[in-house]
């Protein structure tokens, strides 16, 4: 799949960086944090829910319900930690332009070896003549 390709598939995600297969496992990684705070969400919600159905645990329910909002406020902070994580795999792992720096350097240091293997054949060429 090329990139064009591989744009095309993703053009709704959030954040598109071409990074490799770190993206994905950390994509996934989060998509699984998300997903487990919020079941813990929702049982801290239905639990608190059932407590309110009876005078004796109505205080405990109410606590419940503090409990699931505080976890409401987790959200934010889980997706502002992957924007970080994938922010600084970016800038340390795949600088392109640092990158397409030693790329570039490499193809000179290698056209130059074969420039020079190029002169020795011809010289020895010449003298077998």
């Amino acid at each position: 799949m090329n990139n064009q390709e591989k744009k095309k598939q993703n053009y709704n995600s959030e954040i598109d960086i071409d990074i490799g297969d770190h993206e994905i496992i950390i994509k996934k990684r989060y998509e699984f944090y998300y997903t487990l705070n919020d079941i813990l969400i929702a049982v801290w919600f239905i639990i608190g829910s059932t407590f309110f159905f009876w005078e004796g645990t109505k205080e405990a329910g109410t606590w419940l319900f503090l409990i699931g909002s505080l976890e409401l406020l987790i959200r934010p902070f889980i997706r502002i930690s992957r924007n970080i994580h994938l922010q600084r795999i970016s800038t340390n792992g795949s600088d392109s332009s640092a990158n397409d720096w030693k790329i570039s350097e490499m193809m000179e240091e290698t056209q130059q070896k074969v420039n020079s293997l190029e002169r020795e054949i011809r010289n020895l060429k010449n003298n077998n003549k």
